[in-house]
């Protein structure tokens, strides 16, 4: 199989160390390294499955490292300045602009932290001094606490920076609203099987994501979406926002039902594991949506093709074995893990993609 760049996307030389257009590292784990590990030969090989998948060329280069390089570190307020710019029709670069190279958001965990003091000053409220008129304030922010901070993950990811920031809160809110309404519907049309078990929690992860992915493909066609990037941006924030109004649902009747002690250690589980199930799901069905459509126009039998479909069945997987009844924290912290490998790979996929449409806009002096 031939291997490409991440960074500029020209074909590597066999058994190259460094790009000899661009000068980026390249890392070849030695073969006897693989063979000598059980347990690295299978998460390279799942690695390997997932990534030929995505049809994209090339090998799956997950840099973690260069991911959360700039998470920590402080910025100036002019950073944050050009990243909320990021998006509008006079800062989206040309294509033969764009950046191929692993991003490193760090915006997300200022988010994160933000809301994390309203959420520990709404828990003050409530478990210090006993004022129930916090606890509304409380169940959402909790709710919301790393779906949203995820979602501007995915929208720094977005190295095409061609979505607004204004764009990603209108699919969180309005597309996580609509998804429940979606989902409603499938519920209404194909009946309620929810209380039997094990068929049960199959029917639930197949309307659920069915629900969501029919609003997620609906912006992706909206905005015709042809990255990779995009859908796994489109897709998460539509995913979160149906979490979000999910989980407050729960919390609230929990907090009605059963107590605020039981809510709260409900939303800290919910809150934990919302990093690997809705959000990941839905980003994973978008982006093989997008991932099968490209620059094509919208046509419905992009949704019976083999790709989507099998990345499909893998959300609908996922989501029916974390609703089983035999599942518990060590099954949910697995599923979460496979749902953020999944989402790496895609990341992989999708900075490929992009720098062979960089490579073929500069070839061809196309730029759309």
């Amino acid at each position: 199989m031939n291997r490409y760049c991440v960074k500029c996307g020209n074909p590597l030389e066999e058994g190259a160390k460094f790009c000899n257009h661009c000068g980026n590292e390249v890392y070849i784990p030695h073969p006897q390294q693989r063979a000598n590990n059980v347990n690295e030969g299978f998460f390279d090989r799942f690695i390997d499955r997932i990534n030929g998948m995505t049809g994209e060329q090339g090998e799956a280069d997950i840099k973690l490292k260069e991911l959360f390089s700039q998470t920590f570190k402080k910025h100036k307020d002019v950073e944050k300045e050009l990243l909320y710019v990021s998006g509008m029709s006079f800062t989206t670069p040309e294509e033969k602009d764009m950046l191929s190279q692993w991003p490193s958001p760090w915006l997300y965990g200022r988010v994160f932290l933000s809301l994390g003091v309203v959420f520990a000053g709404l828990w003050v409220m409530v478990e210090i001094f006993g004022n129930a008129i916090a606890v509304p304030g409380l169940i959402f922010i909790g709710a919301l606490l790393v779906p949203f901070s995820l979602s501007i993950f995915f929208w720094e990811v977005n190295v095409p920076r061609n979505i607004s920031i204004f764009d990603c809160v209108r699919f969180f809110f309005v597309g996580g609203v609509l998804s429940l309404v979606s989902t409603s519907i499938v519920y209404a049309v194909i009946g309620d099987l929810a209380n039997i078990s094990v068929i049960g929690a199959f029917f639930v992860g197949f309307a659920e994501e069915l629900g969501k992915a029919v609003i997620s493909i609906y912006y992706a066609k909206k905005f015709n979406s042809k990255y990779v990037l995009n859908g796994l941006l489109i897709g998460a924030c539509v995913g979160a926002g149906f979490a979000v109004f999910e989980t407050a649902g729960y919390l609230f009747l929990y907090a009605l039902q059963v107590g605020i002690v039981d809510m709260l250690e409900l939303l800290y589980v919910r809150s934990f594991f919302s990093v690997g199930t809705h959000l990941m799901w839905t980003a994973i069905v978008t982006a093989a949506f997008v991932s099968v459509k490209q620059d094509k126009a919208f046509n419905i039998s992009m949704i019976g093709n083999k790709k989507f479909i099998r990345f499909f069945l893998i959300a609908v997987l996922l989501h029916a074995l974390w609703d089983m009844p035999f599942a518990g924290r060590l099954l949910y912290s697995a599923l979460s893990t496979i749902a953020i490998i999944i989402v790496l790979v895609m990341i992989s996929a999708g900075l490929r993609q992009i720098s062979r449409v960089v490579n073929q806009a500069n070839r061809t002096g196309y730029y759309s």
